[in-house]
């Protein structure tokens, strides 16, 4: 499970600084990329040298859980989530009180909204965020159609970096097929979203369609899921496969690889920006950027 996973407390030293992370991480995704025009971007060539990265200890260094997998084939590590969640009320229109969210998660759907609400769609609303591992076996074993339920500790809504979006007045079920409902797949992406269960990608998640469920990811990881078509299994095997990339997007240069810990050590990008994700699966996502 990841530590400590406060992205307003994240502290880290290296050679000759230290960087302090606090909103600079997350601003591109929680104000939302290109809001009203396509991002900036560019697929650039040179990477950092393998030579020059520093190794450290895995458990001496703060991870996030933003890229965590959790599907039918892996579960949490643990039953309850450690970290801190925030009530959306009264700050996001809600289906109901007492909705949590990831606060990082509640910035961005707050940053969504108003990205909608700029577009004349003002209707949107919070229907569901998380819940706690009681909240999703009572709903698993109470579910008649269990396409659409995960089993407990297999729930995405149980890490708090999951949301469900609806349209007040409208069914779930009206979601894909109506304008808010496409405004929504066609612009998450640019808050730090990924529409987790596509239509086409049913063999693969395990997921019956979910028009109305979004992850949060964080950037440049939505814009490349969102731009190359993939849903987060096939995100995470790509880049497992040796596909890490360089993409610069409105003002920074990321890059990001992935790092099988050997002996418990990871090998990290000196004197730049970065951060770590632990995927779920015995894996860490790295991501460093600059900005230009």
């Amino acid at each position: 499970m990841s530590r400590n996973l406060d992205p307003r407390r994240f502290l880290r030293t290296a050679p000759a600084m230290i960087l302090v992370l606090s909103s600079l991480a997350f601003s591109a995704c929680s104000a939302g990329i290109g809001s009203s025009t396509q991002p900036t971007h560019s697929v650039l060539e040179t990477v950092p040298t393998p030579e020059s990265f520093q190794s450290l200890a895995l458990a001496e260094i703060q991870t996030f859980p933003f890229l965590m997998l959790v599907n039918n084939d892996y579960s949490l590590p643990d039953a309850e989530v450690k970290e801190a969640m925030a009530n959306v009320h009264p700050y996001i229109p809600a289906m109901s009180e007492g909705i949590l969210l990831h606060p990082t998660v509640m910035e961005a759907t707050q940053n969504l909204f108003a990205g909608a609400s700029a577009t004349q769609y003002e209707r949107f609303m919070v229907t569901s965020g998380y819940r706690t591992y009681a909240q999703q076996k009572q709903l698993y074993e109470s579910a008649a159609d269990k396409s659409f339920v995960m089993k407990p500790n297999h729930s995405e809504h149980q890490t708090g970096l999951a949301v469900d979006i609806g349209w007040q007045g409208m069914p779930g079920s009206q979601m894909a097929q109506s304008p808010q409902g496409q405004w929504l797949a066609d612009n998450a992406f640019r808050y730090g979203f990924i529409l987790r269960y596509p239509e086409d990608k049913t063999a693969i998640t395990g997921v019956a369609f979910e028009p109305w469920h979004f992850r949060y990811v964080g950037q440049p990881h939505a814009y490349y899921c969102h731009t190359n078509g993939l849903c987060l299994e096939e995100y995470l095997s790509r880049l497992q496969s040796g596909g890490e990339y360089t993409l610069a997007i409105e003002g920074k240069t990321y890059h990001v690889y992935y790092e099988k810990p050997r002996n418990g050590i990871i090998k990290v990008p000196p004197g730049i920006f970065w951060e770590a994700a632990e995927d779920n699966t015995g894996g860490v996502i790295i991501t460093s950027w600059e900005n230009y």
